[in-house]
């Protein structure tokens, strides 16, 4: 019996697309999926057209995932641009396969977290009370944060999180720009609080972890 996570998620606003550009939003979203199913040995589903599940063995990493995704979705050209809610579960137990049918505490907590966190689109859900009272309110400033970023800073800060080598000017060589473009974009989208916001939820589910 193990901690794990699970997020649940669905795409904003999805029946607003024109033509096949929700199924390109879904092919990108599923590539990231499937990306962060080999790095991280998760398993996923997408259902209802415009939703999706994803279990996490390792929980300490689901706030970087939820980053992940979301950036990801912000960080395409108009009229792909795209946003999510995702709520987060946290339980013990073993994660089940396929995992649609799976009903432990972290997909309970999950599905219904996503049923009534509007107009959130960020939140992890738990019995501990403690948890929710150390990271709710920094979970609702970083979600808010998110929510105001362009296109163009979601994509360099998503690469920036995603990069080994953080140094600005190895990123702009990766980008085809310059060091002082990134560190402009950067610094408009408030980097530094979202890294410290990943780093400190790290923090904290691996102290949920460690005492369940």
């Amino acid at each position: 019996m193990k901690p794990f996570a699970v997020i649940t998620g669905d795409l904003e606003h999805s029946r607003r697309y024109a033509g096949n550009d929700l199924q390109m939003v879904l092919q990108r979203l599923e590539q990231l999926l499937i990306s962060i199913k080999g790095r991280y040995g998760c398993d996923f589903v997408m259902f209802r057209g415009d939703s999706f599940q994803m279990a996490i063995p390792d929980v300490t990493v689901s706030a970087e995932i939820c980053l992940s995704i979301r950036l990801w979705l912000k960080n395409a050209n108009k009229p792909l641009t795209a946003d999510a809610r995702l709520a987060v579960g946290m339980g013990v137990g073993k994660i089940t396969y396929p995992i649609e049918q799976s009903n432990s505490e972290a997909f309970i907590l999950s599905g219904q977290g996503l049923d009534h966190m509007k107009p959130a689109k960020l939140a992890w859900f738990c019995s501990d009370d403690q948890f929710q009272q150390r990271t709710q309110l920094l979970t609702r400033f970083a979600d808010a944060h998110l929510s105001q970023l362009t296109a163009r800073q979601s994509m360099v800060l998503w690469h920036y999180l995603a990069a080994t080598d953080k140094a600005h000017q190895s990123l702009a060589d990766q980008l085809s720009t310059s060091r002082v473009n990134i560190t402009q974009v950067l610094n408009a989208a408030g980097y530094d609080l979202i890294e410290s916001y990943q780093a400190h939820m790290q923090h904290e589910l691996a102290r949920w972890a460690s005492h369940d």
